[in-house]
């Protein structure tokens, strides 16, 4: 069975959510360095931290975190943005507005500790 099937006349994905229902952003990270260069396109290593402060790692090949060419020459850290899946809008007590967001969607990214969701001030994504 392939990825998308027709269920009740809307597109759906194979974990039954509605296609139509989804918001896409991006999440702004910061491309500190190439990884592997002896593949094409390039993988980068890319670095960010959530709202509570924890640090993420990132690594992926170039093309999804930027329209960039990046080469052994490139400058880094730059910007790179990953694009996402909005959740939810929460507030925290703690820290105030909080965007929740998955990477899994639409480019199945994950940072190195496997993780795909991460909770972030509404100042670290483009919605």
């Amino acid at each position: 069975m392939n990825s998308k099937t027709i269920k009740n006349s809307k597109l759906t994905s194979e974990r039954g959510e509605l296609a139509q229902a989804r918001k896409y952003v991006e999440m702004i990270v910061e491309i500190t360095k190439i990884i592997d260069d002896d593949c094409w396109p390039a993988v980068v290593e890319c670095k960010f931290s959530d709202a509570y402060g924890k640090e993420h790692t990132i690594n992926e090949k170039f093309p999804i975190v930027t329209s960039e060419i990046i080469t052994p020459n490139s400058t880094f850290p730059q910007k790179g943005m990953v694009r996402c899946s909005l959740l939810k809008k929460i507030i925290d007590k703690d820290v105030g507005l909080i965007i929740e967001v998955s990477t899994e969607i639409p480019d199945y990214v994950e940072s190195l500790d496997g993780l795909s969701k991460f909770n972030l001030f509404t100042e670290q994504v483009v919605e």
